[in-house]
């Protein structure tokens, strides 16, 4: 997993990439946001669509 931080317009989003699922159930999810907010300082999140479980958006 990597994550960039973008910063256009006043506006700071991070940019999730994973090759593989790093949200799998909402406790994840929230683990990530958390990081994230830990890591970056950001509360926006862009996340690539193979870091998600197909399963979670259903």
């Amino acid at each position: 997993m990597n994550i960039e931080t973008v910063h256009k317009n006043n506006l700071s989003v991070a940019v999730v990439t994973a090759g593989e699922p790093v949200i799998t159930d909402p406790q994840s999810a929230l683990d990530l946001a958390m990081s994230v907010k830990y890591e970056t300082g950001s509360t926006n999140i862009a996340i690539n669509k193979e870091a998600i479980t197909d399963y979670f958006l259903y």
